[in-house]
């Protein structure tokens, strides 16, 4: 009996030692690739699945907005095969690097077909159907001839849609460079895909009480969310981008709250402007936080999936909150009849 136990464990030794080893040799066989930000991360682990897995550059709060390239960053992107990112309108940080080690880089940014908006006008313009290229007087569906890049919100994964198309893009340039592996890479193409189309039917359902529902962030980062959704980050007509709101633009947001009787404030983790608690304060509005990014949601393969619907959730809690307090019955106070507005 104690023989049997002792060969029995012997073969479980080997075995494990040929499972890590052969495991050894295919990651040291799959290309080496390089993501940006998390959720495009998620998207290329899971193209990767069963050859091997892509490297993440910003790790756990890390801020493209605000980011730095180490000389270990540097040795990353020099020694890839393939570097995954937006593009130079959010990782700005990378634009210089890449283009002097000149190597295979995939700005997704330019994937065509792309929902793409203006910054300056979120909810009528889509870069590809709707806008008129700058210094032109032509309509122009290609980011390649766009000279004014900063005016494109860079936010393009909170576009489900533009999550298909990207998936497809990292799919065919990996099997561009790894023609081995060509059949996996088009066998998980095909299964995420499918995955996302489904995934997207659901979050349409789950937004469609969102519609014409107004909320304040100043970060304008969910303008793919609102167009898709028509809701509106009332914040956005007066904040671009990251930047705190000047006294004027403060001035005004607080008009629009009264006048908007809007109760909700996301606040973004990595950019706090520190004006959302003094107007949840004086206006008695509900704070909830929001991320973009999914800074504090584990990288991996659910990662773009748990982001999108976090989301949509945080929105409809925050939307579930602005009509239980505008329905909450209101006390009475005296009023002097010979005041208005």
């Amino acid at each position: 009996m104690r023989k049997s136990l002792k060969l029995l464990n012997y073969l479980l030794m080997i075995f494990i030692t040929f499972q890590v080893h052969a495991s050894v040799i295919q990651n040291s066989d799959a290309p080496k690739v390089v993501v940006s930000i998390k959720p495009l991360y998620a998207l290329t682990y899971e193209l990767m699945r069963g050859v091997g897995e892509p490297v993440l550059l910003l790790q756990g709060a890390a801020d493209p907005h605000h980011f730095s390239l180490t000389p270990s960053h540097v040795k990353l992107i020099k020694e890839s095969d393939l570097i995954v990112w937006i593009g130079p309108m959010l990782e700005h940080f990378m634009v210089k690097t890449i283009a002097s080690k000149k190597k295979r880089d995939l700005s997704l940014m330019s994937t065509k077909g792309l929902n793409l908006l203006h910054r300056k006008d979120s909810h009528g313009c889509i870069l590809e159907k709707a806008c008129v290229a700058p210094n032109s007087g032509k309509k122009d569906d290609s980011l390649l001839y766009l000279k004014d890049y900063t005016t494109i919100d860079p936010h393009i994964w909170l576009d489900v849609h533009n999550a298909i198309l990207m998936v497809q893009e990292i799919g065919l340039n990996l099997a561009a460079i790894d023609l081995k592996n060509a059949k996996i890479y088009r066998d998980n193409t095909h299964r995420l895909v499918k995955k996302l189309i489904a995934f997207k039917d659901t979050l349409d359902q789950k937004a469609k009480s969102l519609r014409h529902f107004h909320f304040i962030s100043f970060h304008d980062a969910y303008a793919y969310l609102e167009y898709n959704y028509k809701l509106k980050n009332s914040a956005a007509e007066t904040v671009k981008g990251h930047d705190k709101p000047s006294l004027k633009a403060y001035s005004k947001i607080r008009d629009l709250i009264r006048k908007r009787d809007i109760r909700c404030i996301l606040v973004d983790p990595q950019h706090p402007s520190g004006f959302e608690e003094k107007l949840a304060k004086e206006f008695k509005m509900s704070l909830y936080t929001a991320d973009p990014l999914g800074i504090n949601i584990q990288a991996g393969p659910n990662h773009y999936f748990i982001l999108m619907e976090s989301l949509i959730q945080t929105f409809k809690k925050c939307q579930y909150k602005h009509k239980k307090q505008s329905h909450s019955p209101k006390k009475h106070h005296k009023t002097n009849p010979h005041r208005h507005g």
